[in-house]
C-alpha cells in the first residue's frame, strides 16, 4: 500500500512539471495508473494513447507481386518454388521483320515495344518450321515475323565454349553469367553458321536468349555448341537435359504432335489452354503438321488440386491411349482401336500434379478425345479447366524421340547390306526406360526382295521384314515395338536386297522414340522471395505471424526484420516459427524472406502469411 502511494505522489509531481498535460510513455499496470486524459495500454504498459490491432496479410498474386524473388506467383494466389520447363526452351513470337540492322536489334526493344502474338515451347535449338505457320504462336504471316528464344543452358564446366548460330534469315545469340541480368552478344548470324566463344568462369546454369526473323521461304534456327570439356573439338546438338526455361507464368499443357501411331516422327509442338473434353482430332490437330489418317499426340504438364480428396479420371479416344498421374501409369490401352477407362480413385493433395496423355490414332478419319474428372471434390463431370493447367513437366514419363530421313539405296542382288543409322541423346539423368518404339519406311520397285533387322544399343539384332514380306512396288511402314533392354544411344536399321533384278529397294526413314523417367528435374532445390518493405507506424507490439502452406510445411522456412526506415531494411533476417509472436525490435518498419526447398519433384507452396501487431492509435 505504501508502494501505490509513493507512486501516486511521484506521478503528482511529474504532472506538475510538465504541467500543463503529462507526457506520454509513463510506465502503468501492476497498480499503477495514468494522468488524467490517458489510457494505460495493455500492450506496452505504458500511459499514452492506447494501441490498435493491425494485421498484414498477403494472399493474393497482386499482394505477392509486390515482391521479388526466384519464385513463381501463381495466378491463383500462392507463392511457389521457381517452375520449368525442362528438356527445351519457350518461345514467343511477333509479328513483323523486327532485327532490320543486327548491329542495332536489341531484343530489349523488340520486347518493351511490341506485342506477342503468342507464347512457345520448343524440345531443342534445332528449331525448323520450313515454309509453314509456326503452329501456335498465332503470327499473321510467317514471311514477316521475328520469334525471340529464351531459357537457361547449363555449362558445367570453365573455359572457353564455342558456339555456332545458322539463323534464317537473320539472328544472334547472346548469355549472360549466372546470377548476372547482363546479356554478353556471342553471335550476329544471317543464314551463314556463324561461330562466337564465350568464357565460362563459374560452370552452373546460365540464362541466354536469342531472336531469328523470316522474310522470305524458310524459318529455321540452329543453335550447336562445342564445349572445352569434351575431346574432338567439333560442334554437337545442345543436349535436351542442359536446357530448360522459367514457365510458372504459362497456362496450358504442352501438346507434341507425331506424324505416325505410338508416337513416330515427332513432328511439332505448342502449347494448349483446350480443356479436353471432346476435343476433336480432325486433320492436323492445333495445326500441327501431322496429318489425318495416322499420328499421335502427347499432353504433357500440371493440373492444380485446390480441394483435396479422391479423383478419378474418366478417358474416351479415337484409338489407344495411356495416361500417368504423378508418374504412375493409371489407364494402358494403347492400341490400334476406339478406348474407354476409368481409373481407380487417386488421393490428390491440394497442389500440383504431373500429368502425361498419350492418344495415338492408326487409321481412319476424324475422332476426338475427351479427359474428365469422373469422381471427386472438384471438377467432377467436367475436364480440367486451363487455368488450372501449366506446362512444367514432372521425371515420371518424358519422350525423346529422333529420326533418319536421309533415303539409302541397297546394293542389289549381292548379298551385301547396307544399313541406315539413328542417335538418340539419351538425357544423362535418365532414371530408367518405360517403354521403346521404332518405325522403318522402306520403298522400291520389288519389295519381295527386301529384308530387315534393327541392330539395337543393347540385345540380339531384331527382324523387322523378311524377303517376301511384302509384294510388289511402292512403299511400306513398319511399327516395332521393342524391349526396354533394347535403350540405347547408337541404333542400326540392316537391310538387304537379296534378289539380282536391277530393281532398287531403299531405306526411306528410320524412327526411334523412347519414353523413360529421370531427367532435369522442373523446380530448383532452393527459391527465395523477399517483400516489400511495409510501414508499419508506431509499434508497440508483435502478437503473431503465421503462414498456410500447400503440401510439406517443413519446406519453407520464414524470416523477417525490422527497420527504421524503408530504405534502411537491409539488415540480416531472424528466422521465425509459424504461429508464434516473433522475437524482433519494434521499429516501425518489417520486411519477410520466404525459403522454398523441394526435391526437384513435388512443389510446396505458400498458400498465405499474416503478421498480427499493434500500432499505438
Amino acid at each position: 500500500m505504501l508502494e501505490g502511494v509513493r507512486w501516486l505522489v511521484t506521478l503528482g509531481a511529474l504532472a506538475a512539471c510538465f504541467s500543463p498535460s503529462a507526457p506520454s510513455g509513463l510506465p502503468c499496470g501492476e497498480g499503477r495508473t495514468c494522468p488524467d486524459g490517458q489510457t494505460c495500454d495493455i500492450i506496452s504498459n505504458e500511459c499514452g494513447v492506447a494501441s490498435v490491432a493491425l494485421v498484414w496479410r498477403d494472399d493474393t498474386a497482386e499482394d505477392f507481386g509486390a515482391g521479388s524473388g526466384d519464385v513463381t506467383i501463381e495466378s491463383q494466389g500462392f507463392l511457389g518454388p521457381a517452375a520449368f520447363f525442362t528438356g527445351g526452351v519457350r518461345i514467343a513470337g511477333y509479328d513483323g521483320a523486327l532485327i532490320t540492322d543486327l548491329a542495332t536489334a536489341s531484343i530489349d526493344t523488340i520486347v518493351a515495344d511490341h506485342t506477342p502474338t503468342a507464347a512457345g515451347l520448343q524440345h531443342s535449338l534445332r528449331i525448323d518450321f520450313q515454309a509453314t505457320n509456326p503452329p501456335g504462336l498465332g503470327l499473321a504471316n510467317p514471311d514477316d515475323a521475328t520469334i525471340v528464344i529464351d531459357g537457361e543452358v547449363e555449362l558445367e564446366a570453365a573455359g572457353n565454349w564455342r558456339f555456332q548460330l545458322t539463323a534464317n534469315d537473320r539472328g544472334l545469340f547472346e548469355i549472360a553469367e549466372p546470377g548476372s541480368a547482363t546479356f554478353t552478344r556471342v553471335i550476329e548470324d544471317v543464314n551463314t553458321g556463324t561461330t562466337g566463344t564465350f568464357a565460362v568462369t563459374q560452370p552452373g546454369w546460365h540464362k541466354f536468349r536469342a531472336a531469328f526473323q523470316d522474310q522470305t521461304l524458310a524459318f529455321d534456327f540452329a543453335l550447336v555448341y562445342d564445349p572445352p570439356n569434351i575431346q574432338g573439338g567439333a560442334f554437337r546438338d545442345i543436349p535436351s537435359d542442359r536446357l530448360r526455361a522459367r514457365v510458372g507464368d504459362l497456362d496450358g499443357l504442352l501438346v507434341d504432335g507425331f506424324d505416325q501411331a505410338n508416337l513416330i516422327f515427332q513432328n511439332g509442338s505448342l502449347l494448349s489452354r483446350q480443356p479436353l473434353a471432346a476435343v476433336p482430332l480432325e486433320e492436323n490437330p492445333f495445326a500441327l503438321p501431322i496429318g489425318l489418317v495416322a499420328f499421335s499426340l502427347r499432353w504433357s504438364g500440371q493440373f492444380l488440386i485446390d480441394d483435396p480428396g479422391d479423383f478419378s479420371f474418366a478417358l474416351d479416344t479415337v484409338h489407344g491411349h495411356r495416361l500417368w498421374i504423378d508418374g504412375v501409369l493409371v489407364a494402358d490401352k494403347f492400341t490400334s482401336t476406339a478406348a474407354m477407362s476409368t481409373t481407380a480413385p487417386l488421393t490428390l493433395d491440394a497442389g500440383w500434379h504431373d500429368v502425361v496423355l498419350d492418344v495415338t490414332k492408326e487409321g481412319g478419319g476424324p475422332g476426338s478425345v475427351s479427359l474428365i474428372v469422373a469422381s471427386g471434390p472438384q471438377f467432377a463431370g467436367g475436364a480440367l479447366p486451363g487455368d488450372h493447367l501449366r506446362p512444367v513437366l514432372g521425371r515420371g514419363a518424358r519422350a525423346i524421340s529422333d529420326r533418319n530421313l536421309a533415303v539409302l539405296a541397297l546394293p542389289d542382288g549381292t548379298g551385301t547390306s547396307a544399313s541406315r543409322g539413328l542417335t538418340i541423346e539419351l538425357p544423362a539423368s535418365r532414371t530408367s526406360t518405360l517403354d521403346v518404339r521404332a518405325a522403318v519406311e522402306v520403298a522400291g520397285d520389288n519389295l519381295a526382295s527386301l529384308s530387315l533387322v534393327i541392330d539395337p544399343p543393347t540385345g540380339a539384332n531384331i527382324p523387322v521384314i523378311a524377303a517376301g514380306d511384302f509384294t510388289g512396288a511402292g512403299s511400306e511402314l513398319v511399327h516395332v515395338p521393342l524391349a526396354i533392354a533394347n535403350a540405347g544411344t547408337n541404333w542400326l536399321f540392316i537391310g538387304t536386297d537379296a534378289l539380282a533384278d536391277t530393281l532398287i529397294d531403299r531405306i526411306s526413314s528410320v524412327f526411334v522414340t523412347i519414353v523413360y523417367d529421370g531427367g532435369t528435374p522442373p523446380f530448383a532445390p532452393t527459391s527465395r522471395y523477399e517483400s516489400a518493405v511495409r510501414e508499419l507506424g508506431d509499434v508497440v507490439g508483435f502478437e503473431r505471424i503465421a503462414w498456410t502452406t500447400r503440401r510439406d510445411p517443413a519446406a519453407i522456412t520464414v524470416r523477417m526484420r525490422t527497420c527504421d526506415t524503408g530504405e534502411t531494411c537491409t539488415g540480416p533476417f531472424v528466422e521465425v516459427a509459424n504461429n508464434s509472436e516473433p522475437a524482433l525490435e519494434l521499429r516501425p518498419f518489417a520486411q519477410y524472406e520466404i525459403e522454398i526447398t523441394s526435391n526437384g519433384d513435388v512443389a510446396s507452396a505458400l498458400d498465405a502469411i499474416e503478421l498480427r501487431y499493434f500500432v499505438r492509435e
